[in-house]
């Protein structure tokens, strides 16, 4: 439930917050924010919205989940049993994390129709990653220069268009286990835009830290382009991504030991929770024998 601890706090509302609230919230920041109050900022603007928008939408479908939770109260405890109901399905944050899945997977494949829509939704996502890499958006200080520019706009818009595709694939699942995949599905994607949207000026910066953190998001990219475009990798370049995702894993945790304080920062949070959920999707891969995004 992180993103929705940090969507509440962009929105300064408490656990128990109504409609009405968060109506006036998400207005006020607006006000703020939209680049038609912005003209000489458009692009932080836009950005800024992207956030808004997002921790909007989860949100809203926290307080639907409220209101419905008491009277399926009974059928939530099975949701991972093979017994959960389509109120369950069609009510559920498709951002929210589940518990661990406990079925057969072979048992209980994916529904032939939710199976095509993510397939449609991949096809998307990737085309837009495909971008990001081709071009070398992952190093922040090329994002701006000439044709990049461009393509990185480019890559966003169809980032944003995918995280609105994935909310049509609620309506669509049929199992517990279509439910599960979800979930791990749109994680991974939503946690992925989080992070390639960030700046370098949102990242920290010490003498004790730079090296550390210079690291960790390098063994994170290199893991990431093996997995996303490994077509754009050369062969004799190539490293394993589990070691590469690995040696990241290693520096994020030497940076919660040496540096606690990072667990506050918004840009730290974003990497750990991108890694976490890139773990997450490998595993399920290897448990399932799935593969969610062609190499």
């Amino acid at each position: 439930m992180q993103d929705i601890r940090r969507s509440l706090m962009i929105f300064h509302l408490k656990e128990d917050y109504s409609q009405v609230e968060l109506q006036k919230a998400y207005k006020k920041l607006v006000k703020k924010y939209h680049p038609d109050y912005n003209q000489q900022n458009q692009e932080w603007a836009h950005q800024k919205m992207t956030e808004i928008n997002l921790a909007y939408e989860l949100c809203k479908e926290k307080l639907t989940d409220t209101e419905t939770e008491a009277p399926r109260e009974k059928e939530s405890q099975q949701q991972y049993s093979g017994h959960s109901s389509e109120s369950d399905q069609k009510g559920s944050n498709p951002f929210q994390r589940e518990q661990p899945y406990q079925g057969n997977p072979s048992a209980q494949p994916l529904s032939a129709e939710f199976h095509r829509q993510m397939q449609k939704t991949t096809y998307a996502f990737c085309h837009a990653t495909d971008i990001f890499y081709e071009y070398g958006l992952h190093n922040r200080f090329l994002r701006y220069e000439g044709n990049r520019k461009f393509r990185y706009r480019q890559c966003l818009r169809e980032l944003e268009a995918v995280i609105d595709s994935i909310r049509d694939l609620t309506p669509l699942t049929r199992t517990s286990y279509d439910n599960h995949i979800k979930g791990i599905y749109s994680r991974f994607i939503l946690n992925y835009y989080c992070f390639i949207i960030l700046d370098e000026g949102d990242i920290p910066r010490h003498p004790n830290i730079n090296s550390h953190w210079n690291k960790m998001e390098e063994y994170l990219n290199k893991s990431l382009i093996e997995y996303l475009a490994s077509h754009l990798t050369e062969q004799f370049k190539r490293t394993s991504w589990q070691v590469s995702l690995a040696h990241c894993l290693t520096h994020i945790q030497y940076l919660q030991r040496k540096f606690p304080a990072l667990e506050k920062e918004d840009t730290f949070i974003r990497i750990v929770r991108l890694a976490e959920s890139y773990t997450e999707i490998r595993q399920e891969e290897e448990r399932s024998h799935l593969r969610f995004f062609l190499p």
